[in-house]
């Protein structure tokens, strides 16, 4: 029900971008861009400045996830817009973000989406799981099939947790949810996608479970990163 009436409202009163008030996306193309030009590049793990999207040389060979493509900080206008995502029921944004990140991304073949799922409580809440919408458009958009391969277990809450309870939390609450399904990204690359990157626990735990299936790369795709928790 809620997807019609977005869909209606959208055709009525048309989504404007956050930024530049252009019509028809929440966020624009060109605003996109410079969101994404203002992100400073660095290794994710270790905060070194580099060019591109890749661990450093240093924190790669102890990495399983070697990429993490960001679109910008979680900061104004994406703080805000991931907001409207996942606790205001627009689902417009999930696909406006999806052509910003592909923009970004030059994806390796043979390639797989899949993402970090939300918690059944949430699910019930909000009726759709926004990593997964993510998730969805992103693989339309380079081209790659779109396999659900975890699970969460629980409603544990991570908002507000430290690293080191958040690193215990996805421990417990991620798993696979086939080992059948998992052997199929064996010779892939693989992109993990998430709505938030805060300090790389969800992520870190799903690349880990993949690790043993023989991918190729294992990368994560998010819309916004929170830099003072990482």
């Amino acid at each position: 029900m809620t997807s019609i009436l977005e869909t209606i409202t959208s055709i009525i009163a048309p989504h404007s971008c956050f930024v530049c008030g252009d019509e028809n996306n929440m966020l624009c193309k060109k605003c996109a861009a410079v969101a994404a030009s203002l992100y400073k590049q660095n290794c994710f793990m270790c905060g070194l400045a580099r060019s591109g999207y890749a661990a450093c040389e240093l924190c790669a060979p102890r990495s399983v996830l070697k990429s993490l493509y960001v679109l910008g900080l979680y900061a104004p206008p994406l703080d805000y817009l991931v907001g409207q995502l996942k606790y205001q029921g627009v689902r417009q944004f999930a696909a406006d973000a999806a052509v910003a990140l592909a923009d970004i991304t030059i994806p390796a073949k043979p390639a797989i989406v899949t993402y970090v799922p939300t918690s059944a409580r949430r699910m019930r809440v909000r009726s759709y799981d926004q990593a997964a919408l993510l998730a969805k458009h992103y693989a339309k958009h380079i081209g790659a099939p779109l396999i659900p391969l975890f699970e969460r277990r629980g409603n544990q809450h991570q908002v507000g947790a430290d690293r080191a309870a958040r690193l215990a939390q996805a421990e417990t609450m991620l798993q696979l949810r086939s080992v059948s399904a998992a052997k199929a990204i064996a010779g892939a690359h693989v992109y993990i996608v998430d709505d938030v990157y805060t300090t790389g626990a969800s992520l870190g735990r799903c690349a880990a479970l993949l690790d043993h299936f023989d991918p190729k790369q294992i990368n994560g795709v998010v819309i916004a990163r929170q830099m003072n928790n990482s």
